[in-house]
């Protein structure tokens, strides 16, 4: 399988179409037959399984390529913001929509680029230090404030987004009944969020520790003292652990709010992993779903 991904990533350019589409599609049959091996060792392990020991940790990390950092450069703040600000204008509801409430907006600059379309834009954080000065000066309200607890009026927002926050938050269901309180009935709700706990990246430290799956096969004192020993602490209490069975869950109980769009994305390159050591897997969860999706995408709309 990888070296039908390595001829459509290196080398498409020079392929004739149709090479291209066979080799789509023998890559898509390998990664289906990849996932019912997974699946069937998952299924047939017990959670018996005891973590890894550290001595090979440093070794598997050097065997990974680093992930690519998550620039927070002036201009990758700006590129970024209108790409989502572009996403955002084409939802439904958005183009009539006046007052828009970000959450988790750490710079707003998906905010600055709304106001440049004429948006009322209101950023929270939890921080203040993310906040960018283009953003207040093209009118974005940048307000520290917990999203569990919003200070923000009834039926106030006519639009509401986030992106990569829903996994951080402590708890994603306090969150979503505030949103469901401040947006007005027929008001939307963008979510755009992972990767998920129990995924491959889960715990958000792949830039430390590349390794996929890492936070099932060593202990987090493991993880932490490699970490650390490397000059780079990282903390597990920033992610909320909700693997995506909660949050379907979660949306399908909201009471006031409606899907419209629901999408999940899965990680499934690095299932060799989960074959080699299904049941450590296993001492996580039952749900083999739950170790793939890693990321969720989710239109709601406010019950009139």
């Amino acid at each position: 399988m990888e070296s039908i991904k390595s001829r459509l990533t290196n080398s498409s350019d020079a392929l004739p179409p149709k090479v291209q589409t066979v080799l789509r599609s023998l890559y898509k049959l390998s990664k289906s037959h990849d996932q019912k091996r997974t699946e069937r060792a998952f299924n047939t392990a017990t959670s018996t399984g005891e973590h890894l020991s550290p001595e090979g940790l440093a070794a598997l990390v050097d065997s990974y390529p680093p992930h690519p950092p998550y620039s927070y450069a002036l201009d990758a703040l700006e590129t970024r913001g209108r790409r989502r600000a572009r996403q955002i204008l084409k939802l439904p509801g958005s183009k009539e929509s006046r007052v828009f409430l970000e959450l988790g907006c750490w710079d707003g600059m998906v905010g600055w680029a709304l106001a440049q379309h004429g948006k009322t834009v209101i950023g929270i954080d939890k921080r203040s230090e993310g906040f960018d000065e283009r953003a207040s000066a093209a009118g974005v309200d940048l307000r520290v404030m917990d999203a569990e607890a919003m200070t923000l009026a009834d039926d106030s927002v006519d639009f509401v987004f986030s992106y990569d926050a829903f996994e951080h938050f402590p708890h994603p269901d306090l969150v979503l009944n505030e949103v469901s309180r401040v947006i007005r009935p027929g008001g939307y709700v963008w979510l755009e969020f992972g990767p998920l706990y129990l995924s491959a990246f889960g715990p958000h430290i792949y830039r430390t520790i590349p390794v996929p799956y890492c936070h099932l096969l060593w202990s987090r004192d493991v993880l932490s003292d490699y970490a650390a020993a490397n000059g780079a602490p990282i903390d597990f209490s920033h992610v909320n652990e909700w693997r995506v069975s909660r949050f379907r869950q979660l949306f399908q109980s909201a009471a006031n709010l409606e899907t419209v769009r629901y999408e999940e994305s899965s990680e499934l390159g690095h299932l060799g992993v989960l074959r080699q050591y299904p049941a450590l897997a296993k001492r996580c969860t039952d749900e083999f779903e739950d170790l793939l999706v890693s990321h969720i995408r989710i239109l709601l709309r406010r019950r009139l």
